[in-house]
């Protein structure tokens, strides 16, 4: 039950996070949606080739690899600090895959909810980063 409700919690702040920076946001913040956008697609069609929580999710982990390495690449390119956060918490999604390949005993529902979990605080971060980049631009104008 509380997979489900971290999925429609993920899903809501997934429309609402990609919505507002593709309408109302600049070119990090565009460039932060497009890259998670692509990795959210990516990370469900690698599931779908044999998704298992009893096992590490390779193809799920080489995606979450390349999104970290997008947002460091954006963080390196920008003058916001917030891509530094979504860059922090993708690291620890990361880590979350190697911890369970490191220890495969790990209860399966917690690898799960983390990799879940994870997603929830980058999505806030992209809509924090949005409404700031608003708030700058109106500010200026």
């Amino acid at each position: 039950m509380l997979l489900i409700m971290g999925l429609v919690l993920y899903l809501f702040l997934l429309a609402v996070a990609l919505g507002t920076a593709f309408w109302k946001g600049g070119r990090t913040e565009r460039k932060v949606a497009a890259a998670w956008l692509v990795a959210a697609i990516a990370s469900q069609a690698a599931a779908l080739t044999g998704h298992s929580w009893y096992h590490p999710e390779w193809a799920v982990l080489a995606t979450d690899v390349v999104l970290f390495i997008a947002l460091v690449a954006i963080v390196h390119g920008s003058e916001r600090y917030w891509p530094l956060w979504a860059a922090s918490f993708q690291l620890a999604g990361v880590l979350t895959h190697l911890t369970f390949i490191l220890q495969p005993s790990i209860v399966r529902e917690a690898y799960a909810g983390l990799q879940q979990f994870w997603g929830i605080p980058i999505l806030l971060t992209i809509i924090v980063g949005t409404v700031r980049h608003r708030q700058i631009y109106q500010g200026a104008a």
